[in-house]
């Protein structure tokens, strides 16, 4: 990071991190997004730190924070009909994902989101080229209250998230798999822990049998699944190591509710 930021002050150019999937994580000793001009979190259902959906940024400079301001008092307020369905979906996420259960819970979720009976994170509006009518909106009380407790236990869900990742880079070579280089000096509780298989269909199938949590994000190089690759000028092979990726890279669990015999049952 440090030479990005050093680049970008020799030609004034502003640097904005995108750190949605590094909450509390660090480089060189200094904590992602407060390197650059702003940087960006996302504090959707499965993050380090979750309000069910949305995010924030953080701003160093004052006349893009200011910019920033204006946008955000441009921003709706949600219905009454969305704010009861997220409330309901955070009790519910709080009762179901359990490393037993996540599986089904994710593939529910998955299905009611695309019928649009659910508050998503993505669904059919994604396909659009126009921005949704409801994309920007206000958070609800819900949200900040739910964001308070988050920031309580933040510490220990980090804490639990790095031990994970260290017992799988120390578990899984000894079972004959190839583990992500860690950057020294780096700090990175990784949201989910990626891992290259042979056969990803069947490892996902033997997962939801035997109710352990692996997940499976990316299944083609274009996200979300269902994106129909010829409207967007894809053409097989022209990005052979994303085909590639999508085709093997599955992921394992790292967050809170995942206890050392969990870690074990999923090897």
């Amino acid at each position: 990071m440090e030479e990005v930021v050093e680049v970008a002050r020799r030609t004034n150019l502003p640097v904005s991190e995108d750190c949605c999937h590094t909450f509390g994580g660090k480089a060189g000793g200094n904590l992602l997004g407060t390197f650059g001009t702003a940087a960006f979190f996302s504090s959707q259902w499965n993050k380090p730190y979750s309000t069910g959906l949305g995010g924030c940024a953080l701003v160093r400079d004052e006349a893009v924070g200011e910019k920033v301001r204006q946008q955000q008092e441009q921003f709706a307020d949600p219905s009454v009909a969305s704010r009861f369905m997220l409330a309901s979906q955070l009790l519910l996420h709080e009762m179901l994902v359990y490393p037993r259960t996540t599986a089904v819970a994710t593939s529910a979720f998955r299905w009611l989101t695309h019928k649009g009976l659910v508050v998503g994170s993505s669904g059919q509006q994604e396909f659009d080229v126009t921005r949704p009518r409801d994309y920007a909106l206000k958070p609800c009380r819900v949200q900040c209250r739910v964001g308070r407790q988050e920031i309580r236990r933040i510490g220990e869900n980090l804490d639990r998230r790095r031990r994970a990742t260290e017992f799988y880079l120390r578990e899984l070579p000894a079972l004959g798999y190839r583990v992500p280089a860690m950057q020294p000096g780096w700090d990175a509780p990784l949201l989910r822990f990626p891992l290259r298989v042979a056969n990803k269909g069947e490892a996902l199938a033997r997962s939801a049998r035997f109710g352990v949590e692996i997940g499976s994000w990316f299944e083609c190089p274009l996200h979300p699944m269902e994106t129909d690759l010829e409207r967007f000028g894809y053409r097989s092979g022209m990005c052979p190591q994303a085909e590639r990726a999508s085709r093997e890279v599955i992921n394992l669990p790292t967050h809170r509710r995942v206890g050392e015999g969990d870690l074990r049952r999923t090897l």
